[in-house]
């Protein structure tokens, strides 16, 4: 599994690199910024683990036997547009750091501080938002070139614009009830996961791939619940790293969503739990302009005491059966990227960074 993500990774940085050079080149024909949005997008999706676009691949192989480049650009299509996502959230966020670099807005106030322009931040954000936007219209250049036949390319087009709305929707759903004083649901919460990561990060990437390969309706709509189960477990394993990780894993400071305001399984669950000085503290601490680490560990602590962690446990191991046996249905799929699938399902599950 490891090594078809890491072929995969290669070749679509290969085809990244060779696309967003020649870009460069006709984008500083606008203006400088054109090569500058160019290059600094290709160092961005260079720092990133590539899983989406190596997604593709595999739908792809599933339902052909093989991979081949134009699985690699549709591969490239996914990396644009989480980068897109990316550095847009990193603005909505105001978060500073992405894997463990300055985020792209924060780079683009760098080099206005140097220039001594006026409100460095801000424009700084402006700017990245442009990258962000012009990092989605790159992403449906290259997919408006994928050679297949027409009726396929309509479908991965309505697929690409379905999903990438699906994400704003989630998004808007995810920053009104970080100012709420009424915490959502944990149904709510888990539909958010669906939406704002699961159908993107795993459904879209597999059901572009498994197009291109030729897969039947039945195998999109068993790729389309897949990804949203998947989805679910990688949420979760993420708000989990943000409370129990390390900053040089995740590539952002600890507690980074309790200073958001996120709305995450756990704090919904953990507040259900709580009562007077202990749940007002919890309260408090969601959108607070700095969590310490004793924030942090008493978090931790009620966490477990609680019993919120073996419970959110629980409904991990259930979404993973049920990922198995929808991984068990795909009777028409190549047994070798089968397998390749079941072990990265199994790698999610117990994914540490």
């Amino acid at each position: 599994m490891k090594e078809f993500f890491a072929l995969r990774r290669n070749a679509i940085y290969e085809y990244l690199e060779g696309f967003l050079h020649h870009r460069a080149g006709e984008l500083a024909g606008i203006n400088p910024m054109g090569s500058a949005a160019a290059e600094r997008l290709l160092e961005y999706s260079r720092e990133g683990k590539m899983i989406r676009g190596g997604l593709a691949g595999l739908g792809q192989g599933l339902f052909s036997g093989n991979v081949d480049a134009e699985a690699d650009k549709l591969g490239a299509v996914m990396e644009l547009f989480q980068s897109a996502l990316l550095i847009h959230d990193d603005i909505m966020d105001r978060d500073l750091l992405r894997r463990g670099k300055p985020a792209m807005h924060v780079q683009f106030a760098g080099d206005l501080r140097k220039e001594r322009a006026v409100d460095a931040e801000r424009t700084g954000e402006s700017l990245g938002i442009c990258v962000g936007d012009i990092a989605f219209f790159l992403g449906y250049e290259i997919l408006s070139s994928i050679r297949v036949s027409p009726e396929v390319l309509g479908k991965l087009m309505r697929l690409c614009s379905r999903e990438m709305t699906g994400v704003g929707l989630g998004q808007m759903q995810d920053i009104r009830a970080g100012v709420l004083p009424q915490p959502p649901s944990e149904k709510e919460v888990l539909s958010l996961y669906v939406h704002k990561t699961g159908r993107y990060t795993f459904s879209m990437p597999l059901m572009a791939g498994a197009l291109v390969g030729g897969a039947d309706e039945g195998s999109l709509e068993t790729l389309s619940r897949l990804g949203e189960l998947l989805g679910v477990i990688f949420q979760v394993r993420d708000d989990e790293l943000g409370l129990f990780g390390k900053q040089q894993e995740i590539g952002k400071p600890v507690g980074t969503d309790l200073n958001e305001g996120k709305q995450t399984i756990f704090y919904v669950k953990l507040l259900s739990r709580l009562a007077g000085p202990e749940k007002e503290r919890i309260t408090r601490l969601a959108g607070a302009s700095e969590v310490s680490p004793e924030d942090i560990r008493f978090v931790q602590e009620k966490l477990d005491r609680t019993g919120v962690l073996e419970e959110v446990e629980s409904l991990c191991q259930e979404y993973q059966s049920r990922i198995e046996d929808e991984i068990g249905g795909l009777d028409s799929a190549y047994g070798e990227f089968r397998e390749i699938l079941s072990s990265f399902a199994e790698y999610n599950f117990n994914r540490k960074i």
